[in-house]
């Protein structure tokens, strides 16, 4: 019995040790966080640093190609000015672009490409077109690469549409603004292809 006792008692004192030092382990991210809410207050935006829950369910490792504790640990290793101002310099922006598309009598399908976000980022319209106007029975597709790997537009969905009889396809890309310390969500960039 004094056998089980001293177990028992081991036993709990080693998880208390590792309950306490896991307590003293987590960060503290209030300088950032009070920081990001500044910005977040003067520039009327939505940034946030990502929870691990978000981290991990929205596949955001990817992205930044650390774990979850690294991208803590690189916060925790900036300074509060450049942390502010990574997030200032994602903010200037126009989020409406548009493009002149010259046609190529040969073919009646084709692609065009524009940078927006300020050279961030880089859409490509797959189009058919016939004569001077776009074919409405073809619908269009966007992609979006990424031009800067510290602060960019991610797409996560796109709408489409023809305008201006057929001579102009929209398309309006849905995301979020992605910076090396965290993310807006619910960003939307136009982009106008006109023919």
């Amino acid at each position: 019995m004094k056998k089980i006792c001293v177990l028992l008692t081991s036993f709990l004192i080693v998880c208390l040790f590792t309950f306490n030092v896991k307590a003293l382990e987590t960060p503290n991210l209030s300088n950032y966080e009070n920081a990001l809410a500044e910005i977040n207050k003067e520039y009327h935006t939505h940034f946030m640093i990502l929870t691990e829950e978000q981290y991990k369910t929205e596949n955001y490792q990817s992205i930044y190609k650390k774990t979850y504790d690294e991208y803590i640990q690189n916060i925790l290793d900036t300074d509060v000015e450049i942390f502010k101002s990574e997030f200032i310099k994602a903010i200037s922006y126009n989020d409406n672009a548009e493009v002149q598309i010259n046609t190529n009598a040969r073919s009646t399908f084709g692609t065009k490409s524009v940078n927006f976000y300020e050279n961030k980022n880089r859409m490509t319209l797959s189009y058919k077109y016939n004569g001077r106007t776009f074919d409405t029975s073809y619908k269009p597709s966007a992609t979006v690469q990424r031009l800067n790997s510290s602060v960019f537009f991610l797409m996560r969905s796109y709408t489409g549409s023809f305008k201006n009889s057929n001579r102009t396809y929209s398309v309006i890309a849905s995301g979020e603004i992605v910076t090396g310390f965290g993310v807006q969500k619910g960003h939307k960039f136009t982009v106008n292809f006109n023919l």
